[in-house]
C-alpha cells in the first residue's frame, strides 16, 4: 500500500518524556530512530528531545536530501520496505517503493543515503537505487554480502560497507577499489568527511576486532587510528565536524575525529541517526556570494569549511583543515580541492604550527600565480 496523503501524528508516550506532535526542521537539530519501533525523535541543538512522530509502521534509515526532504526508510511487515519523503510540513511527497529486499533479517538493515539525483538504501545484501521524482525506480545497484551501509560522495561514487570491507563504487555500480579488507570484520557504518578526507568505519568484527569505529585516510587507506565503542552502528559527520555514532542498544554519542568520546544524544538508544542542516540551493548561494566577497578583496584567501557534504552542501566557517608541509594551487574555477576550500588565486604554503586562523589573511602564505 503506498502513502499519498498527510503525515498521520499519532498520539503516543515514549519512556523518556518526549512530547506528543509533529517533528520541525531546524538547521543544527538532530534526528534519530530505531529499529522495531515506528518513531522518528527530533533533538535541539544540546542533545535534548524534544519532538517526535510516529509513522505507524517500523523506521529503519533516514536521511534529509539536497531538497530540503527527511527520506525514512520504512519497513511493512512483510517483505519489501518503502522510502517515504516527508517535507517539514509533515506530508509525505513522495513514496518509493521496493518489493525486495527484506530488510527484516538483520537490525542494522535500511540504511540510506540521498544523493541530487538518486535515492541509496542498503541492507538485504544489496544496494537498492531510487531515481527521485520516480516512486516506481527501484532497481539493484550493487549485490554482495551483508550490505549495511552507503554513502554518496561528493564525487558522484558511493561508500559501500559490505562484509569485512568498504568499496568504492562508481556512479553505475562498478567497484573500484576496496578499503581495509585487513582491518574489518563485520562493516555496519561507514561515513566519508570531504574536509579531512577520513573514513569512519564502524565495525562489529571477531577475535581482536570487536566492537569499534575506526578512521581510516581516504588519499592512501591507511587505518589510522581505532576506538572501542559498544555495538556501533549508523554514523554521520555534523556540521561541527564530529563524528555522530548511532547504536541499537546504546545512547548515541558524538566522537571527535580523534575518536575521543564526547557527549550523549538524548537518553535512549537510536541505530540510526542524522542532523538537518540548509539544503543545497542555500549553500549554493552562499559559495557564490562568498566567492564575490574574496573578489572585492584582491588576494584574500579566506579558508571555508564545506560541511556535510553527503547530505547538503551547505557552506560554513569553521576551523581550518590545514595539510603540513604541502604546496596547494587554488584557482576560482576549482575553489575546493582536495576538500580544503580556499578562495582566491595563487600558491599558498603553509605548516600546521603557523597555520592561520579561519578568516585570518593568508597574504603572508600566498603568492600570485604567474601567467
Amino acid at each position: 500500500m503506498r502513502w499519498h496523503v498527510a503525515l498521520l501524528l499519532t498520539a503516543f508516550t515514549l519512556s523518556s518524556g518526549v512530547a506528543d506532535g509533529a517533528i520541525t526542521f531546524l538547521p543544527g537539530h538532530y534526528y534519530a530512530s530505531n529499529y522495531n519501533s515506528s518513531i522518528i525523535t527530533q533533538f535541539d541543538a544540546d542533545s535534548t528531545p524534544i519532538a517526535s512522530v510516529n509513522l505507524g509502521r517500523e523506521v529503519r534509515g533516514i536521511a534529509f536530501g539536497p531538497d530540503g526532504l527527511l527520506y525514512a526508510v520504512t519497513r511493512p511487515q512483510s517483505f519489501g520496505f518503502e522510502v517515504l519523503a516527508i517535507d517539514g510540513q509533515g506530508a509525505i511527497k513522495a513514496a518509493y517503493g521496493a518489493d525486495a529486499p527484506y530488510l527484516g533479517g538483520n537490525l542494522s538493515s535500511g540504511k540510506i543515503s540521498v544523493g541530487n539525483s538518486h535515492v541509496y538504501v542498503a541492507g538485504g545484501s544489496m544496494v537498492t537505487r531510487f531515481q527521485i521524482g520516480n516512486p516506481a525506480s527501484a532497481t539493484k545497484f550493487y549485490e554482495s554480502n551483508k550490505v549495511f551501509d552507503v554513502e554518496v560522495l561528493p564525487s558522484g561514487n558511493l561508500l559501500v560497507g559490505s562484509g569485512n570491507e568498504v568499496l568504492e563504487l562508481t556512479a553505475d555500480g562498478e567497484a573500484i577499489r576496496s578499503i581495509g579488507r585487513s582491518h574489518f570484520s563485520g562493516v555496519r557504518g561507514v561515513e566519508f568527511d570531504p574536509v579531512t578526507n577520513k573514513v569512519f568505519v564502524a565495525h562489529w568484527g571477531s577475535t581482536g576486532l570487536y566492537e569499534q569505529v575506526a578512521r581510516v585516510d581516504w588519499l592512501t587507506g591507511t587505518l589510522e587510528k581505532v576506538v572501542t565503542l559498544h555495538h556501533p552502528d549508523d554514523l554521520f559527520i555534523t556540521s561541527e565536524g564530529e563524528l555522530l555514532v548511532g547504536s541499537g542498544s546504546q545512547i548515541p554519542r558524538f566522537v571527535s575525529q580523534n575518536l575521543h568520546e564526547g557527549r550523549s544524544l538524548g537518553g535512549f538508544p537510536n541505530t540510526f541517526v542524522t542532523q538537518y542542516t540548509i539544503p543545497e540551493p542555500a549553500a549554493e548561494l552562499m559559495l557564490i556570494l562568498g566567492a564575490i566577497a574574496m573578489l572585492a578583496t584582491h588576494t584574500f584567501c579566506r579558508v571555508e569549511r564545506p560541511v556535510n557534504l553527503r547530505r547538503s552542501t551547505r557552506a560554513d566557517v569553521r576551523s581550518p583543515v590545514f595539510q603540513p608541509e604541502k604546496e596547494i594551487a587554488v584557482s576560482l574555477e576549482n575553489p575546493f580541492q582536495n576538500g580544503q576550500g580556499f578562495l582566491g588565486n595563487g600558491v599558498c604554503n603553509y605548516r600546521d604550527r603557523d597555520a592561520p586562523g579561519p578568516g585570518e589573511s593568508l597574504d603572508k602564505y600566498c603568492r600570485e600565480e604567474e601567467d
